[in-house]
């Protein structure tokens, strides 16, 4: 049984340890050089969002204020109201007479179901940007974060259609508000990681570039639809396999192409969010984000059971030890990179705390994820097999 258990653990995490190198290298390639370019371009944002009363000035604050040079020759924010029952909407209303914020009410236009995803298809349904940005209700980005972004697609001469960039909480000085930043941080390297190594893991939805002609195209080919959240990744599918892994970038350029949100305030929220995050996984169709899901499952569940059987099998406490510090030896680099870039290197204190709870975190929001309804801000989705009597349901991330 022992001598299993190890080589079960050894062909795990050598293929863990070359997904990992493969991603760290990634994210320390150098950026592209920047230089004038002679093209301009239009530019409309999109912005989703259901009751965002208390964030959603600062982000048009930032939206409307924005350092836009020559190269960006027109630019727009369309703000759709997705059902929202706070103030939202009468907050977003009077930004509109600065003529760049357009307000849409998805329940006038649309009133066949809800779903964030039916409100982004209204909102670029109106935009006249050849490139389109999105982001939430509850970011706020720099003031040069336009520019970064489009100066980023610029930059990559035609190869690129889809720009992806950083999303941290605020640094608001609490374990949970650390746990989170950490958590993201990290997350943000893997992606950026992932992406510049030339293999797509996840984005971020509320901070994306795409061309329009690509949004609608990948639009178009079927993929989520009976989830109420996941847009972001399952576009992401859509354009990996329509266009290839080529047509994606990140865009590594400091705190002018960060975008910072808030911080979830309980931890029941957090988890909850995360198995929000899980629960979409069967629909995913990319092998690679498949693989590299479940790699990561089973690298931590291979731990807990190694750690859970040391309790019977005094010998299997040597196992556990052995695989536990290969893959913290492992992570670091990576774990270390993005949080300073972040310039967050403080979090590391967390680091092997962290690690040893992940175990148990990583393997449990798995298997829970995958058989638990979730919900999204008063939406719950609902598992149902499809039948000739009705649709499956996803009653409306």
């Amino acid at each position: 049984m022992l001598t299993g258990l190890i080589i079960t653990g050894s062909i795990i995490t050598i293929a863990y340890i070359i997904v990992i190198l493969s991603i760290e290298d990634g994210f320390r390639k150098e950026n592209l050089s920047s230089g004038v370019s002679e093209r301009s371009v239009s530019v409309s944002v999109i912005v989703a969002c259901r009751n965002e009363e208390s964030g959603i000035a600062a982000l048009l604050d930032s939206l409307t204020n924005q350092h836009l040079p020559d190269l960006i020759r027109e630019y727009e924010v369309i703000v759709v109201n997705d059902y929202s029952d706070d103030r939202t909407a009468e907050i977003v209303s009077e930004y509109c007479g600065k003529g760049i914020v357009t307000l849409l009410d998805a329940k006038k236009i649309e009133n066949n179901g809800c779903s964030k995803k039916k409100s982004l298809r209204i909102g670029v349904g109106k935009a006249k940007g050849e490139l389109l940005v999105f982001t939430d209700g509850d970011c706020v980005p720099s003031v040069h974060w336009i520019e970064s972004m489009v100066r980023c697609y610029l930059n990559r001469k035609g190869k690129a259609r889809m720009i992806a960039a950083a999303v941290v909480p605020f640094d608001e000085r609490s374990l949970l508000s650390d746990i989170q930043l950490l958590e993201c941080c990290v997350l943000m390297g893997v992606t950026a990681g992932a992406i510049r190594s030339g293999r797509p893991l996840m984005c971020n939805g509320a901070n994306l570039l795409i061309e329009k002609a690509v949004w609608e195209a990948a639009d178009a080919l079927q993929g989520g639809e009976k989830y109420a959240s996941g847009d972001d990744m399952f576009l992401l599918e859509k354009v990996k396999r329509h266009y290839g892994s080529d047509s994606i970038y990140f865009c590594l350029s400091g705190e002018q192409s960060l975008v910072r949100t808030s911080g979830l305030k309980t931890w029941k929220s957090v988890s909850i969010q995360r198995l929000r995050w899980v629960s979409k996984a069967p629909a995913y169709t990319d092998k690679w984000i498949l693989f590299v899901a479940g790699l990561v499952f089973m690298m931590n569940f291979f731990l807990l059971i190694s750690f859970l059987g040391s309790i019977f099998f005094n010998s299997w406490i040597l196992v556990f030890v052995v695989f536990f510090g290969v893959k913290n030896v492992t992570d670091f680099r990576l774990v270390h990179s993005s949080i300073q870039y972040f310039g967050k290197s403080r979090l590391m204190l967390y680091y092997l705390p962290l690690q040893f709870l992940g175990i148990f975190y990583v393997s449990l929001a798995a298997i829970l994820g995958v058989f638990l309804n979730t919900s999204w801000k008063g939406r719950s989705s609902i598992r149902r097999s499809l039948n000739n009597a009705g649709r499956r349901t996803a009653s409306c991330l």
